[in-house]
């Protein structure tokens, strides 16, 4: 059996820039948060949760994360020019409750258990023999959770923002990078 882990942390950064916006949290993930705390800007990392899973996964969760916290508390207004920071502006959300944040997390790692369940999914411990069809099943699972933030989208009545169509973009770049190692 072989662990497979990405290294690769969900986070909260906290804005502290001496702007109207200090306090705002950020969701993100990296595989390196105090490298990641220095090119964002301006933030104080809160909150960094290992999650053993493949890159892949820990994005789609990311994301699942964001869509549950824009549809609860939104972004700022004009995040791009706003707010003082270099990078991740569109992972910044209108709540500065650490709480209701970790929340948005957990919820999202809620459903994609669930999702995971439905796909016979387990990202954790799996022989290389079963590698080939672990990826399809990861394939579905990410299928699945992307479908799912756009349902969340379309009950809102809002089309998917750009930041999350980026985001599924890099999302199939890295499951196609992961199934290829």
């Amino acid at each position: 059996m072989r662990l497979y882990n990405f290294n690769t942390a969900l986070y909260i950064a906290r804005l502290q820039a001496g702007s109207k916006y200090d306090g705002l949290l950020k969701i993100g993930i990296s595989n390196d948060i105090e490298r990641r705390a220095k090119e964002i800007g301006n933030v104080v990392m809160e909150y960094k949760g290992e999650y053993k899973a493949p890159r892949a996964l820990v994005m789609a969760t990311e994301m699942l994360a964001h869509a549950f916290a824009y549809r609860k508390v939104g972004r700022p207004n004009n995040y791009r020019q706003a707010l003082p920071v270099r990078s991740g502006s569109s992972e910044f959300f209108k709540t500065e409750n650490i709480r209701q944040a970790r929340g948005f997390i957990s919820a999202a790692k809620t459903r994609i258990n669930y999702l995971a369940d439905e796909h016979g999914y387990n990202p954790f411990l799996f022989d290389d023999d079963e590698k080939e069809q672990l990826t399809a099943n990861l394939k579905d699972l990410i299928a699945a959770v992307i479908q799912y933030v756009r349902k969340i989208f379309k009950a809102m009545k809002k089309r998917l923002p750009k930041s999350f169509n980026m985001e599924i973009v890099r999302i199939n770049q890295t499951l196609a990078q992961e199934a290829g190692a």
